[in-house]
């Protein structure tokens, strides 16, 4: 299996996605990365804004947890291999803006213990 090569695109789609947290209103940090199945980013020339969508599996209870309720934030930044830094979504709390969390929906039991 051949190793990948930094900054350089080899299949269509190719990204780097360092990070990404979720920040609540308690100011904790948490690494869902490893969680994360899926992470939509919208961008339309009707809104001044961008939106998304983002799918977790959570085996922790994290909405228990973390005490979710609207306030919460995700910050990650998503670039192009390759490509100048400028060209990505900067959504980090240091740098850029980071996404508010508006709305958990769709919860679903995959497993005993586990939500998606």
């Amino acid at each position: 299996m051949a190793t990948k090569t930094p900054n350089t695109i080899e299949f269509a789609g190719d990204y780097d996605l360092n990070h990404v947290f979720l920040h609540n209103h308690l100011k904790e940090i948490t690494d869902i990365k490893s969680m994360m199945v899926e992470l939509n980013v919208y961008e339309s020339i009707f809104n001044n804004s961008l939106t998304g969508s983002i799918i977790i599996t959570d085996a922790q209870n994290l909405i228990a947890k973390l005490e979710l309720n609207g306030t919460e934030r995700i910050s990650f930044k998503l670039s192009t291999p390759g490509v100048d830094k400028r060209g990505g979504i900067d959504a980090s709390i240091e740098t850029g803006h980071p996404i508010y969390v508006y709305k958990i929906t769709d919860r679903r039991q995959i497993a005993p213990g586990t939500n998606i």
